[in-house]
């Protein structure tokens, strides 16, 4: 009788941390939508590259008519952003149409796959749920991030081949799905690694030959359109871009930089696979060989080891988390059908208590300081994203704006699609800034607009190494005079002729 009574309050509980975590999601959501600040530069990459499609540009050259390229992203994300504008939704409305149904998706794969290995469908639920509690998962909510749909595509491919015969059809639909995943996200062919150890390990080695075979055609395909449609520029972009500035020291150190950004910017993330790694190797010295037959182990397995490998790329950001937070949700979910009472008790109360924790600190932080913000990118950016678009609309010539969504918004195309980017391919391609610099000194554009202070230090470190690079403040302060700082974008004009320090 005890035992059945500490089931169901186990039950109520993550029932309860879920309904927090959709509640608390929801207002977060909703304070970002309606402002747009949750539309930040990588976001504004996409929706750039979404515009230039509309514009018959696919991938558009690493320098050239319309200004700089230059981006990692994989197509199918801003295509269908693209094909959404097409259709004639607004550009924003689309990158949230998108954004949303991509995390429902992700939620909506976590439930299935979850009743699909034999967990109830109203804990499944619960425990879909708490996907919700992340940043990672918020932010693929409030901006247009590729990682919610591919994370969802490659989690509905796993349900495919979970459960019942797995015949011809239900391989092709699976492939097709690690196939549209890949071309969403580069690293979601940890997917495709993934569904055929796991069946191998059950003894089905010949379907897994076929999901192989039938997944890494779906890439040369890809591939293929992906040449073809940007006439060959893909090839070197990828072959500047891809690797990010990653190099063997950084890769070694990827763990200790996931682990921070888990740690300062997504506690949820962080208490998840805390637990989740500390219940997985307890199964592992108590039956190895057992355990690494089972599907939701061999996932945490692979996106722990491809999430920190991620990380060892420079400019990687909480958004990339997601994987990793869904695998451990997934996890733990799936001890709710051990035989041990005791294991199924922990499942759910690490669940619970993962979700509970950083809520209840945002929670007692806003008591506390009541007057202050909920995060520090609502103190840093608190305003509305159409203030600036506005100012911006109002000048004449091109605009610069660090935030490429900004100069969309306003009606005209970006000179530097990535500014990181940027930075990065200027230490690989010599004078590749010039142009960008000769601008400046020229007062060609109507405006510039930052989203840091190249004044303080930490905005000198920022533009210094990180975006635009060296050279960029100093001819930005000789050149141009600061406007206005609205919603956390600081807006420069040109200075008056007579000011100019620099001869034209």
């Amino acid at each position: 009788m005890s035992g059945s009574f500490s089931s169901v309050a186990a039950r109520l509980c993550l029932t309860f941390a879920a309904g927090l975590a959709v509640i608390r999601a929801a207002v977060h959501v909703h304070r970002y939508w309606i402002s747009d600040l949750g539309i930040d530069h990588p976001a504004g990459v996409m929706i750039a590259m979404a515009l230039d499609l509309t514009h018959g540009v696919f991938y558009r050259p690493l320098f050239g008519p319309v200004g700089y390229g230059g981006t990692r992203y994989f197509p199918l994300y801003f295509v269908l952003h693209a094909l959404l504008v097409k259709l004639g939704v607004p550009i924003l409305l689309g990158a949230y149409l998108l954004s949303g149904l991509s995390v429902l998706l992700l939620i909506g794969g976590v439930f299935c796959l979850l009743v699909r290995i034999g967990v109830g469908r109203w804990l499944s639920a619960a425990v879909a749920g708490t996907v919700l509690a992340s940043v990672s998962a918020q932010s693929a909510i409030i901006g247009p991030h590729p990682d919610g749909f591919a994370s969802a595509l490659n989690i509905w491919a796993l349900t495919i081949i979970a459960g019942g015969t797995l015949n011809a059809r239900r391989i092709t639909v699976a492939a097709m799905l690690l196939t549209l995943a890949w071309s969403a996200k580069l690293t979601m062919c940890f997917g495709l690694v993934l569904a055929v150890v796991w069946l191998v390990s059950k003894g089905l080695r010949r379907e897994a030959l076929r999901l192989a075979v039938e997944t890494i055609l779906g890439y040369l395909i890809v591939v293929v359109l992906m040449v073809v449609f940007s006439s060959g520029r893909v090839i070197e972009i990828f072959r500047k871009c891809a690797l990010g500035g990653a190099n063997w020291k950084r890769v070694l150190e990827g763990p200790l930089f996931m682990v921070w950004n888990a740690f300062y910017k997504d506690l949820n993330v962080l208490l998840l696979v805390f637990l989740a790694v500390t219940a997985l190797g307890a199964e592992l010295l108590e039956s190895p060989v057992k355990s690494l037959k089972q599907l939701p182990v061999l996932l945490l397995i692979a996106a722990l080891a491809t999430t920190a490998a991620i990380f060892g790329s420079p400019g990687t950001n909480v958004n990339q988390l997601l994987d990793l937070q869904a695998a451990a949700i997934i996890f733990l979910g799936s001890l709710c059908v051990r035989p041990s009472p005791v294991q199924r008790q922990i499942g759910i109360y690490a669940l619970v208590c993962a979700t509970l924790i950083p809520i209840g600190l945002g929670t007692l932080g806003a008591f506390l300081h009541p007057g202050a913000p909920a995060d520090a990118t609502a103190q840093k950016t608190a305003g509305h994203l159409n203030e600036v678009v506005e100012v911006v609309r109002r000048v004449d010539g091109p605009v610069l704006a660090e935030n490429p969504a900004i100069t969309v918004l306003a009606g005209r195309s970006p000179y530097v699609l990535d500014p990181w980017m940027f930075s990065l391919l200027r230490k690989r391609i010599p004078g590749f800034e010039q142009p960008l610099l000769q601008e400046l000194r020229l007062r060609s554009f109507g405006a510039v607009v930052l989203i840091e202070d190249p004044e303080t230090e930490y905005g000198r470190q920022w533009y210094d190494r990180q975006h635009f690079g060296p050279g960029f403040r100093e001819t930005l302060a000789e050149n141009y005079q600061l406007l206005a700082v609205i919603a956390g974008q600081r807006i420069y004009v040109p200075k008056p002729a007579a000011t100019s320090l620099t001869e034209r």
